[in-house]
């Protein structure tokens, strides 16, 4: 007799069914964050064109595009076209860069502050493609996988020229940078924005759903 679940299904069904609607909620979510972001980052942009920040927000903003442009492409490619999502945890990361660019009483502290919220933003997005690679590896999505750990580490560039970015702005530029991430580091839940992590590339994903 096949192992079965209170819901009635084999247990191996039902793992493939929590994954999979594990996997359409992070898509929506990563989506989500990303249009937010595409809407808010001009907006700053205008007000420190002519700052460090301003060139560095511009990068980032191309590249969020980028990102997301193809994070719907790959997705919709595998049946997995981006819906809607109240997606509380992300909404409240973005609005505290806004607010935080809009509270700051001067230049300096504006740039710390935007760049500060940001980098909470992007630990939250490397998170979440950790959590979608997660969803990934068990059932042979090869190529989806692999545009996924393209995306993370995208992201993670994203993350690291911010915290080049921040030491610049508080120290000078003549102050060393850490240039890497840790390798890898235990996951936590999306409650908890510390510093990123990167899901493995090979083997059995360490990324636990939420």
């Amino acid at each position: 007799m096949a192992d079965k679940n209170e819901r009635g299904l084999p247990r191996p069904l039902q793992r493939i069914k929590d994954a999979l609607n594990s996997r359409r909620e992070v898509i929506n979510e990563l989506n989500f964050t990303y249009r937010r972001l595409l809407r808010l980052l001009p907006n700053i942009m205008r007000r420190v064109e002519s700052e460090p920040l301003g060139r560095v927000l511009a990068g980032q903003d191309q590249e969020d595009r980028l990102i997301s442009s193809q994070l719907a492409d790959v997705a919709s490619t595998h049946g997995e076209t981006p819906g809607p999502c109240t997606c509380e945890d992300a909404n409240a990361l973005v609005d505290n860069v806004y607010h935080a660019e809009r509270a700051a009483i001067d230049r300096k502290a504006r740039a710390s502050a935007v760049i500060h919220s940001l980098k909470m933003v992007r630990t939250y997005l490397i998170r979440a493609w950790g959590r979608l690679i997660g969803t990934l590896s068990f059932d042979g999505s090869d190529d989806f996988l692999k545009e996924a750990h393209a995306m993370q580490a995208r992201e993670a560039d994203l993350f690291r020229e911010l915290v080049v970015l921040g030491e610049q702005t508080d120290h000078g530029p003549e102050q060393p940078s850490p240039q890497h991430l840790p390798h890898k580091q235990k996951s936590t839940t999306p409650r908890s924005f510390g510093r990123p992590f990167l899901a493995p590339r090979k083997g059995r994903s360490h990324t636990r759903k939420d």
